[in-house]
């Protein structure tokens, strides 16, 4: 009879109250790292990847370097908020902070309400009972938002990623684009290209089709041109 082994032997082996100790205790410091990243009064953090250092106050930029170089991003419950982070920026593209220290505090209040009796599942009943009121507000006191109050809700969210003042005239053109397209982002397009800096990003009304000339003859550039299609 062969017998196998499923953990190797140097494996850790965790149960109940340690191990919820150890999932809150990961979350909270993950909290506490990027809380100070967060607000007006925010710190921004000084990220080195091993071959060159990068300055930011951007939570998605922090996460992503986190997540690279595994600092405590091994961990499962810490592989969660990351995870959730992600889904955060995919859906709505901002808020990757915010939405971990939020989840870091329901963690946190979880873990006072486990150590007073309650069940885990009774807890998780709780919130999503939470998050449907929590919804029904957020209705209720929602206003109609005027362009200028559109320009600084987009300025304060981008400001952490590009230079203000390069920032506000172009979101001032993006946010009237959203109005043209009725906030259908699948009618604007967004092309990267390495090696320029935030100052050289500009917006296109049109199409833009990337073709390189056939001859280095050809000009460069034509005004006032008619196109066959």
């Amino acid at each position: 009879m062969r017998r196998y082994q499923a953990f190797p032997d140097e494996t850790e082996k965790i149960t109940g109250k340690d191990l919820e100790f150890t999932l809150f205790s990961a979350v909270r410091t993950l909290r506490d790292f990027m809380a100070s990243s967060f607000g007006p009064q925010s710190l921004f953090k000084l990220m080195d990847d091993g071959t060159a250092f990068r300055v930011t106050a951007d939570g998605k930029t922090i996460l992503q370097r986190m997540e690279l170089h595994s600092l405590k991003a091994d961990h499962p419950a810490v592989r969660l908020m990351i995870e959730l982070a992600k889904a955060q920026d995919d859906e709505i593209g901002d808020g990757t902070t915010s939405i971990v220290i939020l989840a870091g505090e329901l963690m946190n209040q979880a873990e006072q309400l486990i150590d007073s009796g309650l069940h885990p599942t009774v807890i998780a009943k709780g919130y999503r009972m939470a998050s449907q009121k929590a919804v029904e507000f957020l209705e209720e006191i929602c206003v109609d938002v005027d362009e200028k109050r559109m320009v600084d809700v987009a300025n304060s969210s981008i400001a952490t990623k590009l230079q203000r003042d390069v920032t506000y005239p172009l979101i001032k053109n993006v946010v009237m684009i959203s109005k043209i397209t009725d906030g259908d982002m699948e009618r604007i397009n967004f092309e990267k290209k390495q090696g320029d800096s935030s100052m050289e990003c500009e917006i296109i009304y049109g199409l833009l089709m990337e073709k390189k000339r056939s001859h280095p003859d050809m000009p460069k550039r034509i005004e006032n041109v008619r196109i066959a299609v």
